[in-house]
């Protein structure tokens, strides 16, 4: 690839297989602020429920080449790997593959699980040093802006939760 790639941060964005109406919101309120944004690629996946609205409400907005939305991804893993930080929901099949890669990651637990299990896995991710977490209620494009312009800035400290993430992953996880 040509050399503006290295310093380019790729971020993959995705709620589940369904989407996630709350990501979704966040995103779409990002997007003409990273719109045409130098040193940002971002690749966000709606889920099929969602994409036509997702789509109809970006009004007149047209998007740069550095930003693609998609209804749903056929092939989730080689979308992870070419990928610099994760952002999306924790479930656990979806940390054993973020960890797996060895990604870091911003969390957004869903609170309409049982027992809240993903804002505990989410923690489990956040105290290793492996991910950021947001509760849906501070997930605005404000934070989600400021934090994509953290890492952005500081490469190492991606890399540093990266090598956490890849610490903690399960190699064989299926």
């Amino acid at each position: 690839g040509h050399r503006v790639a290295e310093t380019e941060l790729r971020v993959l964005s995705f709620g589940g297989s369904r989407g996630a109406k709350k990501i979704n919101e966040t995103i779409r309120d990002s997007l003409s602020y990273l719109n045409g944004m130098d040193g940002i690629r971002l690749t966000h996946i709606t889920g099929k429920y969602y994409y036509d609205e997702f789509i109809k409400s970006l009004n007149d907005l047209t998007l740069s080449d550095n930003l693609k939305i998609l209804p749903y991804a056929y092939d989730m893993p080689s979308m992870m790997k070419d990928s610099d930080i994760i952002i999306s929901r924790a479930g656990a099949i979806t940390i054993a593959e973020i960890t797996a890669l060895g990604l870091p990651s911003i969390l957004v637990p869903s609170q309409n699980v049982a027992n809240n299990h993903q804002e505990y896995n989410a923690r489990f991710m956040e105290k290793a040093g492996a991910s950021v977490v947001i509760l849906e209620k501070d997930f605005t494009s404000e934070n989600l802006i400021n934090l994509l312009k953290k890492f952005m800035k500081d490469r190492s400290l991606l890399k540093k939760m990266g090598d956490n993430s890849k610490r903690i992953g399960i190699k064989n996880a299926s």
